[in-house]
């Protein structure tokens, strides 16, 4: 199965990606009554996400949205949906940076220059009064999209109604965690040493996330 795209948090002036949620009231479309189809195999959910801390608050900064046809022309024509007051429009990688694209004229130019599938919502400043826990990892020693403890540099955020309550740095438990696999002395053959192994992880972290194994 391929593997899906990650929200991103941009940390300490650094992009990370999320890699492990516990908790309710991160940003969807379909709240919004916004909805998406599959942007590629690589995110069949139809978004994706970059997400901040601003004055000690979650902010959702943009949002890469999945439309139909129907939004496509809408937007083409002027009057497409709004993501909090901003429209959503294509855009393209040139040397590394992010370009718009206005397709309020002609849709089908923009194919042919090569825009993005997805439509992109920047500037948005949004507070997310999310509660729970995030985990966020940089330096991936496999593939993006991996479980936390494939990350060399792994944060643990906590939140309440959006206010950040706790920050720490989970780094050292993963690699300890990594290196309890290398030795053998982790083994998922059981059920009750998959439970151990579970209780371990939960007991570095203030939340529990699940999935993480």
């Amino acid at each position: 199965m391929t593997a899906q795209e990650c929200d991103r948090f941009i940390y300490n002036n650094d992009t990370l990606y999320i890699v492990g949620i516990d908790g309710e009231g991160l940003f969807d479309p379909q709240d919004h009554g916004i909805k998406v189809v599959p942007i590629s195999t690589a995110c069949w959910r139809g978004y994706y996400c970059v997400y901040g801390i601003l004055n000690n608050f979650l902010y959702l900064q943009e949002a890469y949205l999945g439309l139909d046809k129907e939004n496509e022309r809408g937007i083409q024509k002027g009057n497409g949906i709004k993501l909090f007051g901003t429209t959503p429009h294509r855009y393209k990688y040139i040397d590394g940076e992010i370009v718009k694209i206005d397709i309020s004229t002609n849709f089908n130019e923009s194919k042919k220059i090569n825009s993005a599938w997805d439509f992109r919502c920047d500037n948005l400043n949004q507070l997310i009064e999310f509660t729970g826990g995030i985990l966020i990892g940089s330096n991936s020693m496999g593939r993006i999209n991996s479980f936390p403890y494939n990350y060399s540099k792994v944060y643990e955020l906590v939140f309440d109604a959006g206010r950040v309550v706790e920050t720490s740095d989970r780094s050292q438990k993963m690699a300890d965690f990594r290196h309890m696999l290398a030795s053998n002395q982790l083994e998922f053959n059981t059920a009750e040493k998959y439970s151990q192994i579970e209780n371990w992880l939960n007991q570095c972290f203030s939340w529990n996330y699940k999935r993480f194994i």
